[in-house]
């Protein structure tokens, strides 16, 4: 009889060990679910579009976070990030030229460097002058080339060549061309000329 009670004894012992694994097992194939959802809940709620509340709400939401789990653990393609913005292609202002009139509200002064950080660029021991004008009349200087000033604008048009104090409040005849590139441009003016029906002089 001894024997048959290690059997039964045995037998039990064996029934329970495999009952307290299924069990176990089961406990932590539930817990592996729940942090694996936590996880999921996780990124979702670092993204403003998407409310897991709602998700998990909705019929499926379950399978859904499930799914999206399974999509955000998945490696990318691409180990690297790949930019969808191209940078613009940089391109040169059309050949122009202006004959226009206008009335010089300001002049200024431009010491060597003072304009490094600006495009197109200008040599750093050159002095630049400027004159504030308001436009009046525009037409193209050349037949060939387009005309950029546009009556009633007011510009800034620069010169290596000196310009004086005196043509402030004048009214002048000069061309005027807009030089550079989509990076950065700046207005060039010419061939100045004080109006002599104004009564003043360059």
């Amino acid at each position: 009889m001894k024997p048959q009670r290690r059997d039964e004894s045995n037998i039990t012992k064996a029934f329970w060990t495999d009952a307290l694994g299924k069990v176990t097992g089961s406990v932590c194939s539930t817990l592996d679910v729940w942090i694996r959802n936590c996880c999921i809940l996780a990124r979702l709620s670092r993204c403003k579009s998407l409310n897991p509340f709602t998700v998990l709400a909705s019929k499926g939401g379950v399978l859904g976070l499930l799914w999206l789990g399974c999509v955000a653990a998945q490696p990318a393609d691409h180990p690297h990030p790949i930019s969808q913005m191209t940078p613009p292609a940089v391109a040169d202002i059309p050949p122009n030229a202006s004959q226009i009139t206008a009335r010089v509200v300001k002049r200024s002064v431009w010491p060597p460097g003072s304009l490094a950080n600006t495009l197109p660029a200008v040599r750093p021991d050159r002095t630049m002058y400027s004159l504030t004008i308001d436009i009046e009349t525009s037409a193209p200087a050349i037949p060939s080339v387009s005309t950029l000033a546009q009556v009633g604008s007011v510009i800034e048009a620069f010169s290596s060549d000196e310009l004086t104090e005196g043509l402030v409040g004048k009214q002048i005849r000069a061309t005027v061309r807009l030089t550079g590139s989509t990076q950065g441009t700046r207005w060039a003016i010419s061939e100045i000329h004080v109006d002599p029906l104004a009564g003043g002089r360059k």
